[in-house]
């Protein structure tokens, strides 16, 4: 009897439960329903930070649609609004302890940010044991911000104990969850050496990841290595940082953005209002908007092309002595443009008047005249002299007379001044390696190679030209010249040559030292030996060879030496990634893609 008694009471429990059952109808309106007031709130939230932080604050209104949501939903978002509106005085007089009350809800509420603002302020109070135990609670929720200053605790020892190690790792942490400044810190730490252990190659990826943030620091650091360690110009970073500079309040910086925009190499958006800005200035007779005038004219950069309106603009800034428009000048009086013939006398005077302000441009057409004889005999020991002041600028040495004209190839190849001309680079590039310019020999390699620079693709000409700088002791130019002797492109295959020409580049060229490695895996001019191979690629990766990372992960990928680990395979391409290697995030994106 207990039993059926049991049944009966389920059934009936069975027949209440459907009864009071929502139908499919009534559940999808009630989805609807949450969603549209998740939305709704989105709005009003999105709407209050509008008013206060736009062009016309409304602050009343603001605070009370927060004051709304917070009483109705409990949003910590609300509450943390509130907070930043009485830290900073909108609406109404500064109070920070008010502040703190609402940020300790939003806290209570289980936001991490709340925790993190809370330990700034105590640590701007000074009040650092305080900040710690925020901080912690920040980072307990996983907070980024949080663990960049607790890291910084650890690291000067800040109401803890000392922990190098233990401030690094929070900071990884952070930093790969996209936390910029711990990407900075460690990128500048780790290429110094300071706190910790110096390994520039994991320098060089965090320092990749916190310019692509677009980090003024980091860019800054990322020019200077550049210029330190010989490493290919890049334009982009160089155009980056002059933005930082230049809105940082750097005049120069200034100048030399709105040239930028005016050749459309950035923001080419803000070119009517760089004009502008350029007009009104030239109506205070700023020497630097007059000549910039001046060239846009000239070139019909963002105006119509008018060279008598250049002209005018040129002889107003030269008046004050601005070296590009002296220079400016110059160039209309070697051209014969607005002249009945060339004046090349007025022109080397012109030029010499705008080199005694030391300015590049002006120094490299001076030593043009010179190498030349234009307006005055040719002297070429007095370029040279000229160039090796300017050299510097390009991050090279003068010793010879072809390394001055190979100065004058890279003053005419750079695209931030008003002189650039592409033509001009190459006719001194061409002269600089038929002089003896191994560097020259190389960059003409490298641009038939790639196809760059006006240069079309020819690996013939590469190959020879790789080669002549090969002969002149170039060690970059021995291992390119093996590659394309490795795989036969440009001329005919020998690989035991190659390999040999790579083995004798290796201990000075981590791109040999990594082909070497490939030789070896592959057996191309050598029996086939995995183990020296991949030593090899792991010597290559010691020294931040992405090529190496590159191959590292395509072994692990394929199982090729080594147990099949994609996981693995992804670490490493990850990591050739971040310096740049285009290859490896293509393979890495298309394992993401199979495995996920």
């Amino acid at each position: 009897m207990w039993f059926l008694g049991l049944v009966i009471l389920s059934v009936i429990g069975f027949g209440i439960w459907l009864y009071q059952r929502k139908s499919p109808v009534e559940r999808d309106q009630q989805v609807l329903s949450d969603a549209l007031w998740v939305d709704q709130v989105d709005a009003e939230l999105a709407l209050a930070k509008s008013l206060f932080e736009g062009k016309n604050p409304d602050y009343e209104r603001a605070y009370t649609l927060l004051q709304n949501l917070s009483q109705q939903h409990e949003l910590p978002e609300a509450y943390m609004y509130m907070a930043f509106m009485q830290q900073q005085g909108l609406g109404h007089p500064v109070d920070i302890s008010a502040a703190k009350a609402l940020l300790e809800t939003a806290h209570q509420r289980g936001s991490d940010e709340a925790s993190y603002y809370l330990g700034q302020i105590c640590q701007a109070e000074q009040d650092n044991a305080k900040a710690l135990y925020w901080y912690q609670y920040g980072v307990a929720r996983g907070n980024p911000n949080a663990q960049y200053q607790l890291a910084k605790f650890y690291l000067h020892g800040i109401e803890v104990e000392q922990d190098i190690e233990k401030a690094q790792h929070i900071w990884m942490d952070a930093a790969k969850k996209g936390q910029v400044e711990a990407q900075y810190r460690l990128a500048e730490y780790l290429w110094q050496g300071q706190y910790f252990a110096k390994d520039q190659v994991r320098a060089k990826q965090y320092l990749h990841q916190a310019v692509q943030q677009q980090h003024p620091h980091a860019i800054a650091l990322f020019k200077q290595i550049q210029e330190t360690q010989g490493f290919n110009t890049d334009h982009s970073i160089d155009l980056q940082y002059l933005k930082q500079q230049a809105f940082a309040g750097d005049q120069a910086a200034q100048y030399r953005y709105c040239l930028a925009v005016l050749k459309q190499l950035l923001d080419t958006e803000q070119t009517e209002a760089v004009i502008a800005l350029l007009k009104q200035d030239s109506q205070q007779q700023k020497a630097y908007a007059l000549s910039l005038l001046g060239s846009a004219y000239y070139h019909g950069w963002g105006v119509s092309a008018n060279t008598r309106q250049a002209f005018q603009y040129w002889t107003r800034a030269a008046a004050k002595n601005e070296p590009i428009a002296l220079c400016s000048l110059g160039f209309l009086q070697q051209q014969g443009i607005l002249l009945e013939q060339p004046n090349f006398a007025q022109a080397l005077a012109l030029y010499q008047q705008a080199a005694q302000t030391g300015e590049v441009a002006a120094l490299c057409l001076y030593a043009e005249c010179h190498l030349n004889a234009v307006g005055t005999a040719a002297n070429p020991l007095q370029a040279q002299q000229l160039l090796s002041t300017v050299a510097k600028n390009f991050s090279v040495e003068v010793n010879t007379a072809a390394d001055a004209v190979y100065v004058l190839a890279l003053f005419y190849a750079q695209p931030l001044h008003v002189f650039t001309d592409q033509d001009k680079a190459n006719h001194y590039l061409q002269q600089a390696a038929d002089m003896g310019s191994s560097q020259a020999m190389l960059d003409i390699a490298h641009a038939y190679l790639n196809g760059q620079s006006g240069f079309d693709v020819d690996l013939a000409q590469a190959r020879a030209y790789f080669e002549a700088a090969m002969q002149h002791g170039h060690v970059t130019a021995q291992t390119q010249y093996a590659l394309l002797l490795l795989d036969g492109h440009g001329g005919g295959q020998d690989q035991a040559q190659a390999f040999e020409y790579l083995q004798a580049a290796a201990p000075q060229d981590s791109l040999a030292l990594t082909h070497l490695a490939r030789c070896y895996e592959q057996g191309l001019g050598v029996v086939v030996d995995l183990p020296r191979a991949l030593s090899l690629y792991q010597q290559a990766i010691a020294l931040g060879e992405p090529e190496a990372y590159f191959h590292m992960g395509r072994l692990y990928a394929q199982g090729h030496g080594v147990v099949r680990n994609i996981d693995q395979a992804l670490e490493w391409l990850e990591q050739a990634k971040h310096l740049g290697h285009v290859q490896a995030a293509k393979l890495a994106d298309s394992l993401q893609q199979e495995y996920e």
